[in-house]
């Protein structure tokens, strides 16, 4: 919904689907944690990542 899983599965290297398993295997394991942690991702990432350099 807020491109969470994609975007931390192109930050990390990895496909998309796999991340949203996880979501949803988390939602029916541990739901207070998985949307709040889902909600916090959605306000505090960036949406766009920045191509900064750090040295």
């Amino acid at each position: 919904m807020g491109g969470v899983c994609a975007g931390l599965a192109r930050y990390m290297g990895g496909q998309a689907v796999f991340f949203r398993i996880a979501a949803v295997l988390g939602l029916f394991t541990m739901p207070g944690v998985t949307v709040t942690a889902y909600l916090a991702a959605c306000l505090l990432l960036d949406k766009i990542p920045s191509r900064r350099r750090y040295w």
